[in-house]
């Protein structure tokens, strides 16, 4: 569900207060959309900037984007996609490390 709110809040980003109610009405009318008691369903939120090119109003390509953002990412629901995890260090096998090591001690032994 998207509400009610946020929608409204796009258009009055674009038209005044009445405007954009009547506005929005308009677009709901043309889509054939009514909203829920809770809001609107995504795919009816999806119809509306159709709706809005089909009433020729001016200037709408930003509230148009900003439904479109609204279908694409419930809100509450978008999430940041998970950080890749880092591939361990390889590590060394007991094996060389030992072998590395006893040569180690064999050089210093040689120097004195």
């Amino acid at each position: 569900m998207i509400s009610k709110t946020k929608v409204l809040e796009l258009f009055e980003a674009r038209f005044d207060y009445t405007s954009a109610r009547i506005v929005l009405a308009d677009a709901m009318a043309k889509a054939g959309v009514t909203a829920g008691k809770d809001g609107f369903e995504p795919e009816d939120v999806a119809k509306l900037p159709g709706a809005l090119a089909a009433l020729g109003l001016p200037r709408v390509d930003a509230l148009a984007s900003g439904l479109a953002a609204l279908v694409e990412v419930p809100a509450g629901k978008g999430k940041a996609a998970p950080a890749p995890e880092p591939e361990p260090e390889p590590e060394e096998p007991v094996e060389e490390a030992e072998a590395d090591s006893a040569k180690a001690k064999a050089a210093k032994g040689k120097k004195k």
